[in-house]
């Protein structure tokens, strides 16, 4: 029973960290064509080719300095663009049990439209999952199992939540997908909560980890001549990278002292005009137990994923509500 207890009180923890996770890719595009399809790149924004120069490869010095000047045009042109979304799909694997979610932001100006949907998509047909997955989702739905609209502009310091929390497994917002690979869900909204969350500036970023030349580890760094963008594979540094922001809410949010991060590998591509275009974070920490967190973050400059209308609920729940 003591163990059961203990088993109940980390995952209690640890799952809550679905939306805390350690690179929340903030506040991530090339044929001749444009593509519509969902979670793929798209079209090459518009801007000047940047003049670099690639480092010699066998400089360690000199691709990470790349890298980190690279990363640091990227999420200023990323932060300060008019129009501009970004989609994720994630998997938080915990005590072999998977949450699966998807988020999708559009910023038009100042106004910040958010959805995210996350379910438990373990094979509950394994009597062991079915039971973590249940203990999971009583004692933290609202971070496993639930679809959420959030907005805010300028005029506002805050942030405006509308939330649903699946009360069980069947009602949880599992997707089907159209041709585009988008997910659809349906959503029981109108038994939603509405909420505020508080606004934090951060700065120019991609991630919340800290991407420096003192924070990265191990770079390497290639170039799409034929598409036009750069590739960055990082290995950050387990305790300054995340030390200022994610760290800190890894350990409220689990209420670990002790908890810690045993990989930060990075993925991110980034057009040879500046603006992003992918970012892959594959990161684990250990506690009580070890997590995974695995987030994949395309994003998008074109006229069709800029506009709100193109994204399902976000027009009827991304707005100021009475």
């Amino acid at each position: 029973m003591k163990r059961l207890k203990k088993l109940i009180a980390a995952l209690s923890a640890i799952v809550v960290l679905a939306v805390v996770f350690a690179g929340f890719l903030a506040p991530m595009l090339g044929g001749a064509e444009t593509t519509i399809e969902a979670f793929k790149p798209g079209e090459k924004p518009e801007g000047e080719k940047l003049d670099l120069v690639m480092p010699d490869a066998s400089d360690t010095k000199a691709v990470i300095k790349f890298a980190a000047d690279l990363y640091a045009i990227a999420s200023e042109k990323y932060c300060t663009a008019e129009n501009v979304a970004y989609q994720t799909s994630y998997t938080n694997s915990m005590m072999g049990v998977p949450v699966s979610g998807y988020r999708f932001n559009v910023r038009n100006q100042d106004k910040t439209h958010y959805t995210e949907y996350a379910y438990i998509s373990g094979d509950t047909n394994d009597p062991t999952i079915k039971l973590l997955a249940g203990i999971m989702g009583a004692i933290a739905g609202d971070s496993t199992r639930f679809a959420e609209a959030r907005y805010t502009d300028s005029s506002m310091d805050y942030t405006q939540s509308f939330k649903y929390v699946a009360p069980d497994q069947e009602t949880q917002p599992t997707p089907t997908f159209d041709e585009t690979g988008y997910p659809s869900f349906d959503i029981a909204w109108n038994e939603g909560v509405k909420g505020e969350m508080a606004k934090h500036d951060y700065g120019y970023r991609l991630t919340d980890h800290d991407l420096t030349e003192e924070t990265i580890l191990e770079a390497s760094v290639t170039y799409n001549e034929e598409e036009g963008y750069y590739t960055l594979k990082l290995k950050l540094d387990l305790e300054k990278a995340p030390e200022k922001i994610t760290l800190p809410n890894l350990k409220a949010s689990s209420g670990m002292d002790n908890a810690a991060y045993t990989k930060l590998d990075q993925t991110i591509e980034i057009w040879d005009n500046g603006y992003p275009r992918y970012f892959l974070a594959e990161d684990t920490w250990k506690g009580m137990i070890e997590s995974e967190l695995v987030f994949s973050t395309t994003y998008y400059f074109d006229e069709y994923w800029t506009d709100i209308a193109n994204y399902q609920y976000m027009s009827d729940y991304c707005k100021l509500m009475d």
